[in-house]
């Protein structure tokens, strides 16, 4: 909960802040559930300025009950499924990908899962004409080549899609953390979204080894995700990698394992994962995890994806 400063309440002076805090009274939190009669001898606030600060304190920052019927009316108001304009993926998905939902596309390096993201994202911005923001970590979106996925439209129609997409560099966790908590806190009025795509996540946690902080931000990573597909009926779309390991040491290799990037603790964060492999001319898709669903397998020739 905020610390608090003078902006909470107009009732609130420097030399009140000071006060509290020197009685260990630093956040909302505190404040609240201190009694109402010793924060008025601490502060020199009248007893019923402080219980006025109290109610606007309750109102600005406890949980608000909301009505079950009326929140799932909302929810299928303001639903949507996202297709791909692939009808064989279309058809595997059930439909295409849920709002309100976290997909994870994994596969091993140069397995293709750039291009199923951008497939998914040229039908959002070309078909749909919705906006589309690309948190890009590896920095190698190429509008030049995007195009040749949309060879079927004009390039007055290419460039005007090309407008509906947004793109931000994150560089490190902390610029991740940072964009997905500005989106979180921001009504997106002006620029209203209806996919996210993150390509990739595994370039930005691979580059570091502290495990126990990665764990730390990527729980909370988790946790924006989940809050701005819900909140703003998004979604969230993001890549990651599969990578071997080697069981056993170096003089006794008992196999090998193949696993997502980012330890045990992201497995069970998307609500669906789909696994890629790649043959040459084939694209295989695999749900790996899914609440929705079964885990079957489809095969789709990456022509398809590439131009209809």
């Amino acid at each position: 909960m905020d610390r608090l400063h003078m902006s909470i309440h107009t009732l609130f002076t420097e030399s009140a802040i000071s006060a509290l805090f020197n009685h260990q009274i630093f956040t909302a939190k505190d404040f609240i559930l201190s009694d109402s009669q010793k924060l008025s001898k601490i502060s020199l606030l009248n007893f019923r300025e402080i219980l006025e600060i109290k109610r606007q304190l309750v109102k600005t920052y406890a949980a608000v009950s909301e009505n079950a019927f009326n929140s799932y009316q909302h929810l299928l108001q303001h639903s949507a499924i996202l297709p791909s304009g692939i009808e064989r993926i279309d058809n595997f998905l059930g439909g295409g990908l849920f709002t309100g939902n976290i997909y994870e596309i994994c596969g091993k390096a140069c397995s293709g899962k750039s291009l199923l993201a951008y497939v998914f994202m040229k039908n959002v911005i070309m078909e749909m004409k919705q906006n589309c923001l690309l948190l890009d970590s590896k920095n190698d979106f190429d509008s030049h080549k995007f195009s040749f996925l949309c060879t079927e439209y004009s390039k007055v129609d290419i460039n005007c899609g090309l407008s509906k997409i947004l793109i931000k560099h994150v560089n490190t966790k902390y610029d991740l953390l940072n964009s997905l908590q500005e989106i979180a806190e921001k009504e997106h009025t002006n620029f209203s979204l209806k996919m996210i795509i993150l390509d990739s996540l595994s370039s930005i946690m691979l580059n570091t080894s502290t495990h126990s902080e990665n764990n730390l931000i990527l729980s909370h990573i988790a946790n924006l995700m989940h809050y701005i597909s819900y909140k703003y009926h998004i979604v969230f779309l993001m890549t990651n990698l599969v990578i071997t390991w080697i069981e056993g040491d170096f003089k006794a290799q008992s196999g090998t394992k193949n696993t997502i990037s980012c330890g045990r603790l992201w497995y069970t964060i998307p609500n669906t994962r789909l696994k890629l492999e790649n043959n040459s001319s084939i694209l295989k898709i695999t749900v790996e995890k899914s609440n929705m669903l079964p885990l079957t397998s489809v095969s789709v020739p990456l022509k398809e994806l590439i131009t209809e």
